[in-house]
């Protein structure tokens, strides 16, 4: 884990590099793609909806601690 910024310019290289650092790639959605935001919030709800169809919980911070991790 990096140190909070002092300078807010630098946690898109942090978070670039921390990607190139697992080895994973990502692609930034496009100024004035409006849609695409709405896409990626779209799957990320339907993986959520897909895990709590799996998972079983039995009390309600057993809950909150699946659909925030």
């Amino acid at each position: 884990m990096w140190p909070a910024p002092t300078n807010w310019t630098s946690i898109p290289r942090a978070f670039e590099k921390a990607i190139g650092d697992a080895g994973a790639s990502y692609v930034r959605i496009p100024p004035g793609a409006k849609n695409h935001q709405s896409d990626v919030e779209r799957a990320n709800g339907l993986i959520e909806y897909e895990l709590l169809e799996i998972e079983r919980w039995k009390t309600k911070s057993e809950l909150i601690g699946l659909t925030t991790t």
